[in-house]
């Protein structure tokens, strides 16, 4: 199976990468973004040359503030 790497591998939209689009990496949305530590995503089956998109980002940021604030209580 070819890897398309304007897929998110999640959700399988665009992921709207610059570098694969042949632009700069600091054009990218991802240039200023905050990704959840690796170790979380573990269970997940991401190669290190696919990038998520901007939704699977805000959703798995929003799944660790939950899980954290769970486990603070």
């Amino acid at each position: 199976m070819k890897l398309n790497e304007l897929e998110c591998p999640l959700c399988a939209k665009e992921n709207e990468c610059a570098v694969f689009s042949g632009q700069k990496v600091s054009d990218c949305w991802c240039h200023q973004q905050s990704f959840p530590e690796p170790s979380g995503l573990s269970h997940l089956s991401i190669n290190a040359h696919q990038c998520l998109c901007q939704s699977c980002v805000k959703q798995m940021h929003k799944v660790g503030e939950n899980n954290q604030s769970v486990t603070k209580k």
